[in-house]
């Protein structure tokens, strides 16, 4: 997980009530909120093609909670589903994080809990990682392994990490990670 900026509501969105038709309302409210999130995840923290809305609280926990834009974090669609109906109170809110309190070990590409994590959220990180699959589920380390691999070879620069990846370009800056071409071997 990394910081995500609590993104304001756009002032057209405050004027204009919920539409009839929830799926024209979720699609003029998408672009937005996937804007305000850099088009990531908010729960991978890495760029998604398309994302869905995440409502923090569930619309089976707080139904008044539907149109409340404060409410809304943008995820992947297979986080999304991960998450479903999970108790608020038990999940790490991507608003409440900071970009130190998780890092992506290598080569293994795994997430894991940092020292820099308060004990207040810890209980709820790791509730995050293991609901969502965010240390090593195949669909995250497919992801990272995927970019780690692009980078390895010269094909992906850390600037494109940062925008794609920004836990493993973080990662690889830390570790100083060298690519293929660096090793004396290759």
């Amino acid at each position: 997980m990394i910081r995500v900026e609590i993104v304001p509501e756009p002032e057209d969105l405050k004027q204009r009530p919920p539409a009839v038709n929830e799926r024209t309302y979720w699609n003029a409210v998408r672009p937005a909120l996937a804007a305000g999130f850099s088009h990531r995840c908010g729960y991978a923290g890495m760029r998604i093609p398309s994302g869905t809305i995440d409502h923090f609280v569930s619309r089976h926990e707080n139904p008044a909670l539907t149109f409340t834009w404060s409410n809304y974090r943008y995820a992947s669609d297979r986080m999304n589903r991960k998450k479903s109906n999970a108790p608020s109170a038990k999940m790490l809110d991507p608003y409440d994080v900071h970009d130190d309190w998780f890092a992506v070990t290598l080569p293994s590409c795994q997430l894991i809990l940092t020292d820099a994590l308060p004990d207040a959220y810890r209980e709820r990180a790791l509730f995050t990682l293991k609901r969502l699959g965010l240390r090593d589920g195949d669909f995250v380390l497919q992801h990272r392994r995927h970019w780690l691999e692009q980078y390895e070879r010269g094909d992906a620069s850390l600037t494109l990490l940062d925008l794609h990846e920004p836990q493993l370009a973080r990662a690889i800056r830390r570790q100083n990670w060298p690519t293929r071409a660096d090793r004396p071997d290759a």
